[in-house]
């Protein structure tokens, strides 16, 4: 991979920023809104009146590496701090730009009822809402009666989706509310290879890697369990219970804070506490950038530098892009690095879901209220 094929352009309302930035950072995490920081740098003598760009602007950035690596991000100007004097350079004037992505859209704080559907269906009705694509796993258990109390939808998705054992993840024109595991066995085709050999001799597009291996790591991803859940059943007054468990000697749990009313609500939340908690082993490593680096792609690990069980593959819950081209500033080194946060289900490797999600067109078009999905599919697995 050649550093200098780096490139970033950045275009909000409709207009390259002006003055241009030397660099960008792009956060992408499963579950929340990605978030993306750019600066612009001016001479102190042209600040009495520097542009600011407006809160809620659209902004369009394409990075990545040319000709094969280009991806395009889709999001909204936040705010702007402005520093008149320079980390870098304290004699000009910084303005520091935070962007945020197209789940912005979801943000505002709604009530509403919601009668007879299923986690999947109100993952349906809000992507719909708000002018997104999305891509559903079907949730079977319908709920009679739920409230929405002056929560965003946002928020209230993501509620929706550690309940059922799904994912929420909004990029670009799609609203996602899957199995990782799904959506990973989608991506295992365009799975890229890294390797950490240390030796001079043989090609390294890994910096560094870390990992925690432990089926009791107090980790956010997920532990090895064996879960219990008690109920009583509405109709016949009769206590329920199931169990699942990872392994015979994971630590118990008991999902005290459900109070199933039916066989079937107390199924919903059993399975739906497994799968949100089935990545157990984390691990995390730096690596030569890439814009095929994002939350949920299976990626390889190879190299004599790496422990035998941890290569093989991996997958993506967060990366952090940071991309700085000489060609902006015409001075110093380009770089462009994407650190990551892997986990795995298995301790040597991911195992993937049978019902693979499919991969839809992400592109936005602008409209009056933002970014919209330039394709508005809907899928429901």
């Amino acid at each position: 991979m050649s550093w200098r094929n780096i490139h970033f352009k950045i275009t909000i309302g409709g207009q390259r920023m002006d003055p241009a930035t030397a660099d960008v950072l792009i956060e992408q995490h499963l579950g929340w809104n990605t978030i993306a920081h750019v600066r612009a740098q001016i001479p102190y003598y042209q600040a009495d009146d520097p542009r600011l760009y407006e809160e809620d602007s659209l902004v369009e950035i394409e990075w990545g590496n040319k000709p094969d690596e280009v991806a395009t991000w889709y999001g909204y100007v936040h705010h702007a701090d402005v520093d008149t004097a320079s980390p870098q350079r304290p004699g000009n004037v910084e303005i520091r730009y935070l962007l945020v992505g197209t789940g912005y859209l979801l943000t505002d704080q709604v009530r509403k009822v919601w009668r007879n559907i299923t986690d999947s269906g109100i993952a349906r009705e809000i992507a719909q809402k708000h002018g997104l694509s999305s891509v559903v796993h079907k949730t079977s258990y319908v709920h009679k009666y739920l409230y929405q109390d002056n929560l965003s939808d946002f928020d209230f998705l993501h509620e929706r989706a550690l309940k059922s054992g799904r994912k929420l993840h909004i990029e670009n024109g799609v609203l996602y509310f899957i199995d990782v595991a799904a959506w990973a066995a989608a991506k295992m085709p365009y799975a890229p290879t890294y390797e950490h050999h240390k030796d001079p001799t043989r090609p390294t597009n890994i910096l560094r890697f870390e990992a925690q291996v432990g089926g009791d790591l107090p980790e956010a991803f997920g532990r090895q369990l064996r879960r219990a859940i008690y109920g009583v059943d509405h109709a016949s007054g009769k206590m329920i219970t199931s169990r699942k468990q990872d392994t015979a000697k994971a630590r118990a749990l008991y999902l005290a804070d459900d109070r199933p009313d039916s066989f079937a609500d107390l199924e919903y939340r059993l399975s739906g506490h497994s799968t949100k908690t089935q990545e157990w082993v984390t691990a995390k490593t730096l690596l030569v950038g890439s814009s095929r680096l994002v939350p949920g792609q299976p990626i390889e690990l190879k190299g004599r530098a790496i422990p035998n069980p941890l290569r093989g593959v991996w997958v993506i819950n967060t990366a952090s892009h940071y991309l700085r081209s000489y060609r902006v500033t015409g001075l110093g080194y380009p770089v462009f690095s994407t650190q990551v946060e892997l986990a795995r289900n298995t301790k040597t490797d991911y195992e993937f879901s049978d019902k693979a999600v499919p991969l839809i067109d992400d592109s936005c078009t602008p409209s009056n209220n933002g970014w919209k999905s330039s394709v508005m599919r809907h899928i429901t697995l």
